[in-house]
């Protein structure tokens, strides 16, 4: 369960960066199937393979993060 609710959170943030910037949000992978997966998760289009929450986390989450790192690198400190 916490896996998923961590998902949710990686969805949502990177709905919200597509929205903002979507030039950045383009530059992570995996970053459309984060938001797509979240949205099955919260609205519970069909029960959650539990299966499927463990392959997604452990063959894509670490693509995503190293994205995400090297972008908040680039960005510099939030101010």
């Amino acid at each position: 369960m916490i896996f998923e609710r961590k998902f949710e959170v990686i969805g949502e943030a990177l709905a919200r960066l597509r929205k903002a910037d979507p030039a950045l949000f383009d530059r992570v992978r995996h970053a459309a199937a984060a938001v797509d997966f979240r949205n099955v998760l919260i609205h519970g289009y069909a029960s959650i393979d539990h299966h499927v929450v463990w392959d997604t986390f452990t063959n894509w989450l670490p693509e995503l993060v190293a994205d995400v790192a090297v972008i908040s690198r680039e960005q510099g400190p939030f101010e």
